[in-house]
């Protein structure tokens, strides 16, 4: 049975999805491990809750410049009021 909360993360990434997915799954062991590590709230979230595999990631669109990807981050996380996305994430996220 499929189960969506509706909770999602907006980013940008100027390196590309697959590093960045892999840098997330690194700084995501990390904090699992109780190491100190500098990462985004949804990190921690996702180690808490135990559900970062439940999430796919959707590439919406491509820049060639990465000042425009992040323009563009920050109008969705805005308009969107991205749940995983600071400072929404601090509603209902307590570390």
């Amino acid at each position: 049975m499929y189960n969506q909360h509706g909770r999602f993360y907006v980013g940008s990434t100027n390196i590309g999805v697959s590093k960045r997915e892999f840098n997330r799954m690194a700084k995501l062991r990390q904090v699992k491990l109780d190491k100190a590590v500098s990462c985004e709230l949804a990190i921690k979230y996702w180690a808490k809750r135990a559900d970062f595999p439940l999430f796919t990631i959707l590439v919406l669109k491509t820049f060639d410049a990465y000042s425009e990807a992040w323009t563009f981050e920050h109008l969705l996380m805005s308009k969107w009021q991205a749940s995983l996305n600071f400072p929404f994430i601090t509603r209902f996220l307590s570390l």
